[in-house]
Formats: structure tokens, sequence, C-alpha cells
């Protein structure tokens, strides 16, 4: 995928997610090869920073499709990452109009939340290593809008 690919990809995807419309194929119908998994985090990557004028800037990172099964199923070989807007994070309680979403499905989820800043290091964090670094671990759920996809 070149650069001005990615480039065209956000701007459709950030203009649907403005408009509310719902999703639409990127690709396959034309003969088009899925992007690569470095392709798909830069379009992830400018997708939020075409939203970050509504939705804030970096509020959390989340780790999905952690499952081996959903992996399997979905052709991965680990878990995906992505970034959370701060506009997107709300504490409890709070109300939200289920009339901004079309189709709406909840997503319960596990949130660790970082105390301490946590260093660069040669080899990956295990949970013995990174426990030091964690504040609070809570119970979450997401809202997650498929806008029409199957």
């Amino acid at each position: 995928m070149s650069t001005n690919d990615v480039d065209n990809w956000a701007t459709m995807l950030i203009e649907d997610l403005r408009a509310g419309r719902a999703h639409r194929a990127l690709w396959g119908d034309a003969g088009q090869e899925p992007p690569s998994l470095d392709d798909a985090y830069l379009l992830q990557d400018a997708v939020l920073a075409g939203l970050s004028d509504l939705r804030g800037g970096v509020g959390g990172y989340k780790v999905a499709i952690t499952a081996k099964p959903m992996q399997e199923m979905m052709g991965l070989t680990a878990p995906l990452g992505g970034l959370v807007h701060a506009g997107d994070i709300h504490a409890a309680p709070f109300t939200l109009s289920m009339a901004a979403f079309q189709t709406p499905a909840l997503e319960f989820e596990v949130t660790v939340r970082i105390g301490t800043d946590v260093p660069l290091s040669g080899v990956p964090y295990d949970r013995a290593t990174i426990a030091p670094f964690v504040g609070e671990v809570l119970t979450s759920f997401e809202i997650v809008d498929t806008r029409g996809a199957a």
C-alpha cells in the first residue's frame, strides 16, 4: 500500500465516521489485496489523527483480539494494539445518547491504569516485571458501533 493509498483510505474513513455513514468494504471487490498489518497500523494512525479535533488526543491504549481462536479466525498470529481518544473515555456515572450510534454493541473489558511511567526495556515485560507499574485494574466496557457491518 502506498502512502497515497493510506492517505486516500484514511480520508474516506474519516469522512464516513464524521458523517455517520455505514461501513463499506475498503478492498476485495476490485481485486485489491488487503493491506499488510504495517499498512493497517499506518491507516489507523492517520484516522485517529484525523479525528482528534472531535475526540481529543490519546487517552489510552488498547489490546484487541487476545483470544487465540479469534486470532486464528482472523488470520492473525498475535493480538492487535490501538489508541483510544481521550474524549471516548468516560468515568461512571455517565449518560450517553444512543442516538449517536447506528448499531451499538457492548464489549466488556479489563482496564489497567498505569500508576507510574514504564521505562523502555531490552526485553518484553511479563506479569511479574510489569506489576510494580500498575496503579489499578478496573472492569469497564466499550460501546462499539459496528455501523451496519456484517
